[in-house]
């Protein structure tokens, strides 16, 4: 997992390198996931190539719920239309993992605690809509759904500064 996470992370930062006009962007953001039930947070990094082109790593952590822990690595590719509407492509990484505190069993007695995880990989599909607040500020609302080991459907909010 940690080696297929570097690859990415070198390819992206060696793609992205090539292009001198386009800019980097940072920012964070909300999203819902209805498999899980629950909000997480998000933090957001990507690179405009163009006006039109756009690559956008991001990581999502959802908040524990029924013993439950979900993070999600998404890799996406954005065409951005001149009104700000862009549809996304990308892979994802689904990181899910449980934990039972200790467990009491009548007849057999303390067990001890249960812990498990799972990796799952996807794809993306999605759209959103860019609203340019400023030369630098940006608001996205999104809606992707991801197939793959863990089909699900996401809605998000994210803020991004562009340098």
């Amino acid at each position: 997992m940690k080696r297929s996470m570097f690859i990415a992370l070198v390819a992206f930062l060696l793609f992205t390198s090539s292009n001198v006009n386009a800019q980097f962007k940072v920012g964070g953001g909300l999203a819902y996931a209805n498999e899980i039930n629950n909000v997480g947070i998000s933090i957001n990094t990507g690179y405009d190539f163009s006006e039109n082109w756009a690559a956008e790593v991001d990581f999502t952590y959802f908040f524990k719920h029924n013993m439950l822990t979900f993070s999600s690595f998404d890799f996406d590719g954005n065409y951005f239309f001149n009104f700000g509407l862009y549809p996304l492509l990308g892979l994802n990484i689904n990181i899910i993992g449980v934990h039972i505190p200790d467990l009491y069993i009548d007849g057999v007695g303390n067990i001890g605690a249960i812990t498990a995880s799972t990796t799952e990989f996807g794809f993306n599909m999605g759209l959103g809509y860019r609203f340019n607040l400023g030369e630098s500020l940006s608001f996205s609302p999104e809606m992707r759904y991801t197939v793959g080991g863990f089909n699900y459907f996401r809605a998000g909010l994210k803020l991004m500064y562009q340098f």
